[in-house]
């Protein structure tokens, strides 16, 4: 919406174009509709010959050939309306087409594009403000397009035709008309503006309204453990009271528009009664002229009555379509190069070159100085306090987040430069907090890629999963429920794992992998972790000695700061903030040799 309150029209005029109009449509759509507009001007003037060779035979002597000519015209008469009744199917059928695949592509558009975002774009945005988008938004473009582009154009065709015919028919009738018909059109439009600003305000309290509901329904575990179901509800009524005025006020707007256009129909037809009996009495007109010119009149009132539909409809469409064109717009933080490179034998190298980053909303940098390379197939350990910058870092190696400065290269080629599909088909992932989705068993290994069902039971087995599908009701056809609620935690961690078993990846990131695991699932989950990993650069962040056993090197993290990167047993000997990030419990570490370098182990695991 703009700061006076108008409706945005470009955005809807440029997703009507591109998803609805294109010129071989506007062609089509014009032809018939002026075959229309052609047949309904004609019938009531062939209707006003039949009345006016009724009235002026009846007392000729050719009373029968007079007959045979009002039945000639009849039979025309009904010949017009079946040609009017097909264009008019034929073209109801072509509008719902068009409409209703236009909004197909403009659906899988916006998801697309929403998909293909980064996930700080999915992250400041509510799910429920998004659904509303795909759903409700996309819901009233197509409602009111199929109106807009069936009925704006034929109302601006036939209005023009219809005042044509009456002006020919009789100037002094026709200008009375056209005085009510511009001064309706003109009041409808001033008082239509003051419901477009209503409108906004409904649609926005929509999304807030599906958000509220959908974080409620997420966190309802939550919500019950706290007893805080009062004041969830107290937030979604909030939203919905607030959403109940915008409509009211919308509704105030409908119920001042239309009794003003009924009493101004009544008003047209009083006065064009008593103007046009005094010139028929007169002579000026005839009977058939009268019965005409009435049925145009009560014809053009119709798109004016439509008209206030029309701009009712604007107003859903308008602020619909602005709120889409505007997701369609959005850039995406990292994009691909126009010369970006697809390269096919990535062996893992990975080298970080003076890398700083700052997020938008901090003061302070999240990571400063980052310097450091890893031959193809190490082992890195990530380690630090919280908030000391390890997420952050997996998140320029996913090309979550770009570095401000520096750069992060794979066998001496900048990420940046590669293809973004490309990179993270090559680099793998399992984060702490698993998502599953609401999917068989081999569906959520496979997420999306069509492997063949062999592939999918090699890579559970590789993973440890075997004997527990094998244990399922339907196996690997099992459904998980939603967010894998069915699964225990470490079940659904082995599921990531697999899914990385069925990639070419030549990059591991290990994001606290074992974090909400007891010591027995760790233990269990380890050996799939060590198969994964064996001959792939592998960067894990943990918590636990147990799981950075066997690691090449450490990379010690600090505010953003690099403390060290080294061997495990030069940064254990060598920083105590590394000794401090574990308890004394935990065990004693000593050096093995792993690949010609000391390695971090532990005498009394856990």
């Amino acid at each position: 919406m703009r700061g006076d309150g108008r409706p945005r029209l470009r955005p809807l005029l440029h997703i009507a174009k591109e998803f609805y109009l294109t010129p071989r449509v506007m062609a089509f759509s014009m032809a018939l509709i002026l075959l229309m507009v052609a047949a309904d001007v004609a019938l009531p003037w062939m209707a006003k010959i039949a009345i006016d060779l009724i009235t002026e035979g009846r007392n000729s002597a050719a009373v029968n050939a007079v007959f045979r000519e009002v039945v000639w015209m009849g039979g025309m008469i009904l010949g017009v309306a079946i040609a009017q009744y097909l264009t008019s199917a034929l073209l109801t059928r072509f509008y719902t087409r068009v409409v209703y695949r236009g909004t197909a592509r403009l659906r899988e558009q916006l998801y697309t594009r929403m998909q293909a975002q980064s996930l700080n774009f999915l992250a400041e945005r509510q799910i429920g403000e998004m659904l509303t988008h795909l759903i409700t938004d996309i819901q009233n473009l197509q409602d009111s397009t199929l109106d807009l582009i069936s009925e704006v154009p034929f109302d601006v065709c036939i209005l023009l035709g219809l005042t044509i015919a009456m002006f020919i028919l009789n100037p002094t009738l026709a200008l009375i008309v056209l005085l009510f018909l511009v001064a309706s059109v003109l009041f409808v439009y001033r008082i239509g503006r003051r419901g477009w600003k209503a409108q906004s305000g409904a649609m926005q309290g929509t999304a807030d309204m599906t958000a509220r509901m959908q974080e409620g329904f997420a966190a309802a575990r939550t919500i019950a453990t706290f007893d805080a179901a009062r004041g969830e509800q107290q937030r979604v009524q909030e939203a919905s009271q607030r959403y109940a005025f915008h409509m009211e006020n919308t509704g105030k707007v409908r119920a001042v528009i239309t009794p003003f256009l009924s009493f101004a129909e009544y008003a047209g037809v009083i006065t064009v009664l008593v103007v046009g009996g005094w010139e028929m009495l007169h002579g000026s007109l005839t009977v058939g002229g009268l019965v005409a010119f009435m049925a145009y009149m009560q014809l053009s009132a119709d798109p004016v009555s439509r008209f206030s539909r029309v701009i009712l409809r604007l107003q859903n469409a308008s602020v619909s379509a602005a709120r889409l064109h505007d997701l369609l717009a959005e850039t995406h933080d990292a994009q691909d190069k126009p010369d970006a490179l697809v390269p096919t034998d990535l062996t893992g190298a990975v080298a970080v070159a003076n890398v700083h980053f700052r997020y938008p909303t901090s003061a302070q940098p999240a990571l400063s100085g980052l310097d450091f390379t890893v031959a193809a197939g190490e082992k890195i350990a990530v380690v630090g306090r919280n908030a000391s910058g390890k997420s952050t870092f997996l998140d320029l190696l996913l090309r979550i987040q770009e570095p401000e400065q520096g750069r992060i290269s794979v066998d001496g080629i900048d990420v940046r430069d590669i293809r973004l599909a490309t990179w993270r088909s090559f680099i793998g992932v399992v984060p702490q907090d698993i998502l599953l989705l609401n999917r068989s068993v081999a569906e959520n290994i496979a997420l999306g890629s069509a492997f063949p069902p062999e592939r999918i039971r090699e890579a559970a087995a590789a993973a440890g999963l075997r004997e527990f599908i094998n244990g399922l009701p339907r196996g690997y056809e099992t459904v998980v429920g939603e967010r894998g609620v069915f699964l225990s935690g470490g079940e659904r961690q082995r599921i990531a794992v697999a899914r990385l078993f069925l990639r070419a990846a030549r990059v591991i990131l290990l994001d606290e992998p074992t974090s909400a695991l007891d010591v027995a699932y760790e233990s269990d989950l380890l050996p799939a972790l060590r198969r994964l990993c064996a001959g792939r650069t592998t960067f894990i962040v943990s918590h636990r000695l147990t799981v950075l056993t066997e690691v090449d090197k450490v990379l010690l993290l600090d505010a953003g700061r690099q403390l060290a990167f080294d061997s495990p047993a030069h940064v254990w000997r060598d920083f105590p903030a590394y000794r401090d990030l574990f308890p004394a419990s935990w065990g004693t570490p000593h050096h093995e040799p792993h690949g010609g370098n000391n390695v971090l182990s532990l005498s009394s695991p856990l």
